[in-house]
């Protein structure tokens, strides 16, 4: 291999400096902008991955299942007072002052109602 192999060329000619001050600002805030969306489209993907769960819980269905049934067990006190809070919030929206529910399919239903009429 010769040395004349390893060179590369430049497809684009180098920008020229700035003439004025504001030029060489709006030159600096857009290659700002520029590394910060690559760096937003980066972390877009390493949280993307960090939180994929499909994967984890493939290689460890067992502790994935306990942790579940854990969680579960912990969050069934507290989901009559959330469903309960969600129906006090809910109550002051016109479609569902009415009738307050007072079941969960009663809540299943006034929230497929007022889905449904917001269309």
């Amino acid at each position: 291999m010769s040395g004349s192999d390893t060179h590369t060329t430049r497809t684009s000619p180098l920008p020229l400096p700035p003439a004025t001050v504001v030029q060489l600002l709006e030159q600096e805030e857009a290659r700002a902008i520029q590394r910060l969306a690559s760096s937003l489209h980066r972390l877009e993907h390493d949280v993307l991955a960090a939180v994929e769960l499909r994967a984890r819980i493939r290689r460890h269905p067992f502790l994935a299942t306990g942790l579940g049934a854990a969680l579960g067990f912990a969050a069934a006190p507290l989901a009559p007072r959330i469903l309960r809070w969600i129906v006090t919030a809910a109550s002051g929206l016109p479609h569902l002052a009415a009738r307050m529910p007072v079941g969960v399919a009663c809540l299943v239903l006034a929230s497929v109602r007022g889905a449904r009429a917001r269309r």
